[in-house]
C-alpha cells in the first residue's frame, strides 16, 4: 500500500457515470463486478449461491510524447453476503499484444479483502503501468482486465472485460520519441466565424452541400490528417496535393477579381486560393487515389467554384463564380479565391480551436 495515490488518475472523471473517452484519456465505468459464489461443503457445491458486488471505475492515462501509459482500478462495495465470511479479489491487468506491451508492478492503496461483517469498510484503488516496445513503428493495443473472486466458503468464479472503443494506437513515426492515443477518438476543431467569415462560410458550404460532407462532425465525415512528406508512410508531400486544386499564382491569373482583400489589416495581403478540404488532408481532391486519397479529382477545376466579397465592414458574401459552369453539388471538393490574410489566419491558433464538445471539422489522424 502507498499513500500517494489519488481517487482518480484523470481529474474529469469525477463525476461521471459513463464512458467517455478523449484523445489521451478515458474513463471507463461505472459498472459493476458481481460474483456469485456456489457454496462448497465438504468438497461438493451445495447449491445455494452467494453474492457480492462492487462499482468498477476504470481510468487510463496516455502520453503523446511516452511510450508508458497509466492504467488505474477503482473498486467500492456494494454488497457481500455476510455468510462469504470474506472474499479476497485478484486483478489482472493485461495488455495486449503481449508480445509489444509489457507490464509493470500493480500498486494498491486498499486491501483486495472484505469480510461480510463489515463490507463497507474499505475501497480499493489499484494502479499499473504498462509500457510498449516500439518495435514497429507503430501498433496498436488493447487493455484487458480480469477479476477473480475467492471466498473460503465458495468456488472461485472471474470476468474478464475490454473497453469497446478504448483501443490504443502507439507510434514513432512523426517523431522519434513514442506517443500514444486513443485513436479512436476524434477532436473537433471549431473554426472563429466573427474572425474570418468568408473562410469558415466556404468550409460550411462545401461540408453542407456536397454528398461526401468533409470534416462534417453531424455526419460523421472527419477529415484525416496527411502528415508531412516524411512522417507519412507515401512520403506524399501535402503541397503536392494543394498543387493540383490551387496551383501557384492561380488566384492572381484565374480568381474571381471581386475577391475582396483587407490591406487595412495587412498591407500585403492579395488574393489567394482556399481550398477545402485541405492539403494537408486524405480527403483533399489533391491527394492520388492510390495511395489512400478519398476525393481524387484531376485538377482544382472540378471543384465547386466561389469568391469571397465585403460587402461592407463586418459583413462577408460567399458567392457562387458564374465565370464557370454551376455547381452540380455531386463534388467533392471546392475552391474559393478570397483574401489570403483571411485564408491563412482561419486555421491559425487564435482563430480555432480543438473542442470535443462543440460543432465544426473533426479530425482523425491516418498515417498509412
Amino acid at each position: 500500500m502507498t499513500s500517494n495515490f489519488t481517487m482518480h488518475t484523470t481529474h474529469w472523471c469525477a463525476n461521471l457515470l459513463d464512458s467517455h473517452i478523449k484523445r489521451c484519456e478515458a474513463c471507463i465505468g461505472s459498472f459493476t463486478y458481481e460474483y456469485q459464489g456456489i457454496v462448497v461443503k465438504d468438497g461438493k457445491p451445495t447449491g445455494e449461491i452467494l453474492n457480492a458486488s462492487w462499482a468498477v471505475g476504470q481510468e487510463v492515462k496516455l502520453a503523446g510524447n511516452s511510450a508508458t501509459f497509466t492504467q488505474q482500478l477503482v473498486l467500492v462495495p456494494v454488497e457481500v453476503d455476510a455468510k462469504f465470511g470474506s472474499v479476497t479479489l485478484n486483478v489482472e491487468f493485461d495488455c495486449l499484444l503481449a508480445d509489444r506491451c509489457s507490464n509493470g508492478p500493480q500498486s494498491w492503496n486498499g486491501a483486495l479483502e472484505w469480510t461480510g461483517a463489515d463490507p463497507f469498510s474499505h475501497s480499493a484503488v489499484g494502479k499499473i503501468d504498462h509500457t510498449w516496445n516500439a518495435a514497429n513503428n507503430a501498433d496498436k493495443l488493447d487493455l484487458s482486465t480480469k477479476i477473480t473472486a475467492h471466498s473460503p466458503v465458495a468456488n472461485p468464479a472471474a470476468t474478464r472485460w475490454q473497453a469497446d472503443g478504448a483501443q490504443i494506437r502507439c507510434d514513432k513515426i512523426s517523431s522519434a520519441t513514442p506517443g500514444c492515443t486513443f485513436y479512436k477518438y476524434i477532436p473537433t476543431w471549431v473554426m472563429n466565424f466573427a474572425k474570418t467569415p468568408p473562410a469558415v462560410a466556404h468550409a460550411w458550404l462545401i461540408q453542407a452541400k456536397l454528398p461526401n460532407h468533409p470534416g462534417s462532425k453531424a455526419a460523421n465525415k472527419p477529415l484525416f490528417f496527411l502528415p508531412a512528406e516524411d512522417k507519412n508512410a507515401h512520403n506524399r508531400d501535402p503541397d503536392d496535393n494543394r498543387k493540383v486544386i490551387c496551383p501557384d499564382g492561380w488566384a492572381a491569373t484565374y480568381g474571381n477579381p471581386d475577391a475582396t482583400t483587407v490591406p487595412e489589416i495587412s498591407s500585403t495581403d492579395k488574393a489567394s486560393c482556399d481550398e477545402f478540404a485541405y492539403a494537408s488532408t486524405y480527403n483533399s481532391g489533391g491527394m492520388p487515389s492510390r495511395i489512400g486519397g478519398m476525393n481524387e479529382v484531376d485538377t482544382g477545376n472540378d471543384c465547386v467554384q466561389t469568391y469571397a466579397t465585403r460587402v461592407k465592414q463586418g459583413e462577408w458574401h460567399l458567392y457562387d463564380d458564374i465565370r464557370v459552369p454551376a455547381p452540380t453539388w455531386a463534388e467533392v471538393c471546392g475552391r474559393s479565391a478570397m483574401s489570403g490574410w483571411i485564408n491563412s489566419t482561419s486555421m491559425g491558433e487564435r482563430s480555432a480551436g480543438a473542442s470535443p464538445a462543440s460543432t465544426g471539422c473533426s479530425i482523425r489522424t491516418r498515417t498509412g
